[in-house]
């Protein structure tokens, strides 16, 4: 609409803010409980509507963030298609067996579990898909429970730094700022064990008394129980472990993590689908396509945020200049 109304550019910049306030005040409040992706695609819809930023320039920011949306789309098929061939349950039923029958044991694995699937399958494998799981495992178990979705849920951030893939925001941030491998590591690594050696210590402390007891083993299925299908299990975890190791490969290289990920849950899915462990559509169901509806909207506010100037106003384009210096040394 301000595209054919001459409209002085402060106010321009106090409605394009004012837009980006509400849309975070309704992600994070979720009014008439609806869903974040909706709230920032209207507030994208209503910048564009509004003439603040131009459909050019928001087509042009989602097509730059192209890597985010494809990772995504290869993270949560790589987690769905491993779920399916009950690898989070095998795990999780492994981790209680070297556990023995100590709680103790038991919490410490699953935070070293949660590092492990977090490092390799992103933080929210660890959030959305082993925290069920191990709520039913310490069900059966007849352990208390909120001191394991705790570990499940913190684990997942706090290990979110170990590799460039386990977090999204590290891709979104290597696409901004780019890092070659050696460098995220040399930065990231030794401060993430110490923060999860940190967490773990704290909720050692903090759940010492709920974890003094012990459970029996007869209570944990058997691994015949938790694997779906023996041969497409062993090519499931023959194809994680081949893409752990080409994310590493990549990262060195500076290729593209979104084509790996994508490219193993492609393999995956071929798998699944010869040994008819699931199809297109269920695979589908397993991934939550309104996280794209959130980046793409979110994405375009961002940039017209910045497009007003706001960003470097306030000093964050310094920080980000001052970022650059830093990993170009």
């Amino acid at each position: 609409m301000f595209q054919f109304i001459l409209v002085p550019e402060l106010t321009k910049t106090f409605l394009a803010a004012l837009v980006g306030v509400l849309t975070l005040i309704g992600i994070m409040t979720r009014p008439f409980r609806w869903n974040e992706a909706i709230i920032a695609m209207a507030g994208a819809g209503l910048l564009l509507l509004l003439g603040l930023i131009s459909p050019l320039d928001a087509f042009s920011t989602l097509c730059r963030d192209w890597n985010t949306f494809l990772f995504f789309l290869g993270m949560m098929g790589l987690s769905a298609l491993a779920e399916a061939a009950g690898l989070f349950d095998w795990l999780a039923v492994q981790a209680a067996r070297l556990a023995r029958d100590s709680a103790r044991l038991l919490f410490l694995n699953v935070f070293l579990l949660g590092s492990l699937i977090s490092m390799i399958l992103s933080n929210d494998a660890t959030a959305l898909i082993l925290t069920p799981v191990v709520y039913v495992l310490v069900t059966k178990l007849r352990l208390p429970v909120l001191p394991f979705l705790f570990a499940c849920t913190f684990i997942a951030d706090t290990a979110s730094f170990l590799l460039p893939v386990s977090n999204p925001i590290n891709i979104i941030m290597l696409s901004h700022f780019p890092m070659d491998l050696f460098t995220f590591l040399r930065l990231l690594f030794l401060p993430s064990l110490i923060v999860i050696a940190i967490n773990i210590v704290i909720f050692f402390l903090l759940y010492r008394r709920e974890l003094q007891g012990r459970f029996q083993l007869e209570r944990l299925p058997s691994a015949d129980e938790t694997v779906k299908h023996r041969a497409y299990f062993r090519y499931t975890c023959l194809i994680l472990i081949g893409v752990a190791i080409a994310y590493v490969l990549a990262s060195a290289a500076r290729f593209p993590l979104s084509l790996v990920a994508v490219g193993g849950a492609l393999v995956l899915l071929v798998g699944a689908l010869c040994w008819k462990q699931t199809t297109v559509r269920e695979t589908g169901k397993r991934i939550s396509w309104s996280i794209f509806g959130f980046i793409a909207g979110m994405a375009i506010v961002v940039r017209s945020i910045e497009d007003t100037g706001l960003t470097a106003m306030f000093g964050i384009g310094c920080y980000s200049s001052l970022a650059e210096t830093v990993l170009e040394r």
